[in-house]
């Protein structure tokens, strides 16, 4: 075999391994950013303000975006606690008027 042949054998082999590596680290990612994320959610209150995350769960705006939410009502210091504590991804509350 000439040089130019081997040559072309060395990129063909090293293409074939750069695209099955990037091949199998896209089906592996793809496997894991299927599954949704879980995130609870606190609302403190039942009102107008409070509305947007109830009805989000209830029509599957969450789901639909890829997110296993539960919803949890509670006041709002208990609230506040378990979002600094990182029991709660976020928490929709109002200030008392």
């Amino acid at each position: 075999m000439t040089y130019a042949i081997r040559s072309l054998r060395r990129w063909i082999n090293l293409l074939l391994a750069v695209f099955s590596t990037c091949f199998s680290l896209t089906l592996f990612l793809a496997e894991t950013w299927a599954q949704p994320m879980k995130l609870t959610v606190s609302y403190t209150g039942v009102g107008p303000v409070n509305l947007p995350v109830v009805l989000a769960k209830q029509a599957g705006i969450f789901t639909r975006n890829g997110l296993d939410v539960t919803v949890v009502r509670a006041q709002a210091a208990v609230s506040t606690m378990a979002l600094i504590s990182g029991e709660v991804g976020f928490i929709q509350a109002a200030a008392p008027a």
